[in-house]
């Protein structure tokens, strides 16, 4: 049984352009250009972003992708 309170551990790329405030053009335009942080995983077709990877990139203040990868890296949770 799924509750209101249940969190998504994954959001495709609208839903992950919501929460970070930009429109799906920029989203995808970080992502290539390598400002976007996290890379998604790939399911089919479907790119979905982890949601906790998205938090953790904002609350080090939206790091290149070649530094998150360092920090984390540095944290020992590179995947």
């Amino acid at each position: 049984m799924q509750t209101a309170t249940t969190e998504k551990l994954l959001v495709d790329v609208t839903e992950a352009a919501r929460m970070l405030g930009i429109g799906r053009t920029l989203l995808y335009e970080m992502l290539v250009d390598g400002r976007l942080g996290p890379k998604p995983v790939t399911f089919g077709k479907r790119k979905l972003f982890r949601v906790a990877e998205l938090r953790a990139w904002v609350s080090a203040d939206c790091p290149s992708r070649q530094k998150w990868i360092q920090l984390q890296g540095d944290h020992g949770t590179e995947s």
